[in-house]
């Protein structure tokens, strides 16, 4: 057990998590998802140090505490006519948004020519040793006109899931 300078008690296996969900669609193709939200419905908890929990601003989020995190990202798309993929990467920046590098990716692909509906994940776990300077966001990839990730303010369609597993390495 170590204390911090905030006097925030680090314990090998303090728990932590933290759900996020989009909004509403996002159809923008290479762009940072923005419209991150908590589900507000009465049942829906996360549980992170000092109620703190991640903070996300303009689909940049940053750390709370440092520690392993292990990151789940769900996603579902609609593909256009045109469009038969999409996909989104998970991008981390350790130098205070100054570049990102793409630590994860996922993608969705249909085969049919009309609208359809495809979903994927991805995972990553990583090291966040200083929440001054690491950053994650979601990057969408490869979308047409009327292609876009899910989202709805009434349910989980597209999520990411912040899990810390322990202490940083």
């Amino acid at each position: 057990m170590t204390v911090d300078t905030a006097g925030r008690i680090d314990h090998p296996n303090t728990t932590f998590c933290d759900l996020w969900r989009l909004n509403a669609d996002f159809s923008s193709s290479a762009a940072t998802i923005t419209g991150w939200v908590r589900p507000s419905e009465s049942y829906a908890a996360y549980i992170a140090p000092s109620n703190t929990g991640m903070s996300v601003s303009s689909g940049i989020f940053t750390f709370p505490i440092t520690g392993v995190y292990l990151i789940t990202v769900h996603s579902q798309a609609f593909l256009a006519n045109a469009d038969q993929h999409a996909g989104l990467n998970l991008q981390v920046s350790t130098d205070t948004g100054g570049s990102f590098d793409i630590a994860a990716r996922t993608s969705s692909a249909a085969e049919a020519s009309s609208n359809s509906m495809t979903g994927s994940g991805l995972q990553c776990l990583m090291n966040v040793s200083n929440t001054s300077t690491t950053q994650v966001k979601f990057v969408t990839v490869s979308f047409s006109t009327g292609a876009y990730i899910m989202g709805d303010s009434n349910e989980t369609m597209t999520s990411a899931y912040f899990e810390r597993k322990g202490p940083s390495q």
